[in-house]
């Protein structure tokens, strides 16, 4: 149950942490797409690498034991 729940938030956190990254960053201005930051895209990156970590230990729980 626990691997469940951990599971379920771990996909939404990942689907927020999206939406809120292109929310914030992707600009249109005259129909033109401005450009992100490295920094921008590094920060997602390690948030994207943190929650797939979460989620392998999700799909694998026997590693932890």
């Amino acid at each position: 149950m626990f691997y469940k729940v951990l599971f379920l938030l771990a996909c939404y956190n990942l689907y927020r942490s999206g939406k809120s990254f292109v929310k914030e960053n992707v600009i249109v201005k005259d129909g033109k797409q401005a450009e992100i930051s490295a920094g921008a895209f590094v920060s997602f990156g390690m948030t994207v690498l943190f929650y797939v970590m979460v989620l392998a230990i999700c799909f694998v729980p026997s590693v932890l034991f």
